[in-house]
């Protein structure tokens, strides 16, 4: 009797590989359903004199990108998306950010590898063009941060690396 209760207690053990085998299957089902998902609205046009919720790209895939939110928090000043170079999902080219807009930038993550991308905005303050330029720096989908700020207008920048937001603000004199 206490023989056949130790034969089936050692024919009924799972292997460690057996085990692996099933979460990997387990892991590739959970990402093919989260791809099936219908894709994101597009964003609606605001009609409203409240503050509008703004557009953000569908989010990615787990890992792909690490995004940013570029925010607007001059009283006044209009900023207009000049260009971007570097792999990143991105507003269009000639995008306005209104002050109190928000602009979601997702630079593209690689294993062992800095991805860099320029972004270059251009306002106008008292019929004084200037620009506002900066580099958001994704270092192998680890961390994101804002490199080489310049600007020769009245604003200041403050990155929250905590919550992945940057700020524009008016420059207090």
């Amino acid at each position: 009797m206490g023989d056949s209760l130790a034969e089936t207690s050692s024919s009924s053990k799972v292997s460690p590989r057996g085990v692996r085998l099933v979460l990997l299957i387990l892991v590739i089902i959970a990402l093919k359903k989260r791809r099936k998902k219908k894709p994101c609205n597009s964003c609606k046009p605001c009609n409203s004199w409240k503050r509008c919720k703004p557009c953000k790209p569908c989010p990615p895939l787990l890992g792909e990108t690490i995004g940013v939110d570029v925010v607007n928090e001059t009283k006044s000043i209009t900023f207009t998306l000049t260009s971007v170079n570097g792999p990143a999902g991105n507003p269009p080219i000639g995008s306005t950010l209104a002050p109190g807009g928000v602009f979601n930038f997702e630079v593209k993550s690689t294993v062992l590898q800095t991805n860099r991308v320029t972004v270059v905005y251009t306002a106008v303050v008292n019929g004084e063009a200037f620009q506002l330029s900066f580099v958001l720096v994704n270092t192998s989908g680890i961390t994101l941060n804002v490199d080489s700020i310049r600007t020769t207008g009245p604003v200041t920048t403050i990155f929250s690396p905590s919550d992945g937001k940057f700020f524009i603000e008016d420059k207090t004199t």
